[in-house]
Formats: structure tokens, sequence, C-alpha cells
């Protein structure tokens, strides 16, 4: 029967019964079995390839979990490969690949829309969506949901997005989808001048592209938008809490029945929340 060692030199026997051949079973003094299977099954393979260690976990048919726990670091030296889909704008509809993290969406050619899964389906789950072409101002693409009371950024309704070159963060908590916009608005003229102004107290705000920093630390405060019409298509504002919203909230509110991702407000409760809204002359849009 093979004898193996340890690192300290202690001698490792297999016990009665097992054979080396194919795994390697070790039991501890409590009799807890611990089982390594090497070799062809390729349940847990070791092998060299161009003179590279490489382990190989499952079998390709039934593909194990990994659980980790505890306070330590798992780090990666290699990077980090992600399941890719291509979409490209036909004037149809695609479905969410639950498999496919990353998303590459062509609507040079036409509008595109993705339903989006249940959320249940995948919870704490993160996706994103490329703007392929730099063509959504052009083409827009729709994030539609798979059951009329799924929500998108709290509102039960299909979300467009029109802005090109669009990096889209899309994120399930298992109840509803949470959007994160990073992208160039279309318009070709260098970005927009900000103004950033402070509000302490319930107020309208008025003008067009600023910085709200938002100071609730009096009690709870609501902000409300400018009419649609006036601002106009593409005006915005970002409003950023500094601190105090987890304690008192702020929230903020379209001109008269004017909604917010179609809804009557958005509310901020976390300290450091922030959110920026887009108009489309008619409404206003989470960005």
């Amino acid at each position: 029967m093979p004898l193996h060692k340890n690192l300290s030199g202690a001698e490792l026997h297999y016990p009665l019964g097992r054979s080396s051949e194919g795994s390697l079973l070790l039991e501890d003094d409590l009799a807890n079995s611990y089982q390594i299977k090497l070799g062809s099954d390729n349940q847990f393979n070791i092998s060299t390839v161009n003179s590279a260690e490489e382990i190989t976990f499952g079998n390709g048919v039934q593909n194990p979990k990994f659980t980790f726990t505890g306070t330590g670091l798992f780090s990666s030296g290699g990077g980090h490969k992600y399941a890719l889909t291509s979409l490209e704008g036909l004037g149809s509809g695609h479905d969410m690949d639950s498999s496919s993290f990353v998303v590459l969406v062509d609507t040079s050619s036409g509008t595109e829309s993705y339903e989006l899964l249940t959320p249940a389906t995948v919870p704490n789950q993160l996706f994103l969506i490329i703007d392929e072409k730099n063509t959504f101002g052009t083409n827009n693409l729709t994030l539609t949901r798979k059951l009329p009371g799924d929500k998108i950024d709290y509102a039960a309704s299909d979300k467009v997005i029109s802005d090109d070159g669009a990096r889209i963060w899309l994120f399930c908590d298992g109840t509803d989808w949470y959007t994160f916009i990073d992208g160039a608005s279309s318009g070709g003229g260098g970005a927009t001048a900000i103004t950033v102004e402070s509000k302490s107290t319930t107020t309208a705000l008025t003008g067009t592209n600023k910085l709200i920093k938002a100071d609730s630390s009096g009690g709870s405060i609501t902000l409300t938008l400018p009419a649609a019409a006036t601002a106009g298509a593409g005006a915005f504002f970002i409003i950023k809490d500094i601190g105090n919203a987890g304690t008192n909230s702020i929230v903020l509110e379209g001109n008269a029945s004017e909604t917010i991702d179609g809804a009557l407000n958005l509310t901020l409760a976390a300290n450091y929340a922030s959110a920026e809204v887009v108009c489309d002359a008619s409404n206003w849009w989470v960005r």
C-alpha cells in the first residue's frame, strides 16, 4: 500500500479498504472523512498545462458549489472572465440570460428591448449592458419587466435608455431591479456646466443642470422639480445627500402630476445616497 508524507514528514496512510488509485481519503481523529478525487473523473484534477499548474473542479455534468466563509481574503492573480451575449437591435425583443453577465447591444439598425428576468430567480446578481455602437440616443434600448408587478428603480414600469455610449449596471436584490447608468449623453459638444447649490429646507428647485447638496439634518425635506416642459429635454438634476438621509429622508417629487420613473416621487433614505434625474420634456427619469 503506498505511503505518503506531509510537509512535516509525518506519514499518511490510506484507511483500511481504500485504494490509492483515483482518490485520496483522509480521516481525522474524530473519524471525519475528507476525500479528494483525482484523475479521469475530473472531480478535482491537478495537472500541468504549458508548464503551469492547473486545478480543475467539476466534471462538466455536476458542477461544484463554492462557499467561502470567515474574514479571509480571496484573490485571483489571473483576472476574471464573464459570459458574454451580443444582441442586435432589429425591432424584436430579447430575453435576459441569467448566465450572461455582460451584454453588448447593437442598436445601429433599430431599437432593441431586453426583458429582465423575474427578480426572485436572480437574487443578489449584477449584470452589465453596454451600448456597443454608441447609438442608444438614435435607437433606444428599453428594459422591460417580466411580470407587471416587477419594479425597475422603484417604479412598476419599463425603463428607456437613450444616452449614446451608455453602460448600464443592473442589480437585482431578489425583489426589484436597480440601475446605475454610466455613459456620455449625445450632443457632441463636450460636458455641460453644472451649478452647485445647497438646500436644507423643503423648496421648489429652479433652473436646470445642477448638483443639489441636500442637508436634512434639521428634518426631512422635499425638493420639487421644475415643470418638465419648462426644463426641456435633456435637463438634469443630481441630488446628493451630505450624510443625514438615513435619519431624515429627502424626497424628490415631480411638478404637479409629473412623474419620476413613473412614480410621483423618489425618496433618498440612506446616508450619502444620490440620484440623477433627466427630463424628456414631459416627465423625469432616473439615470
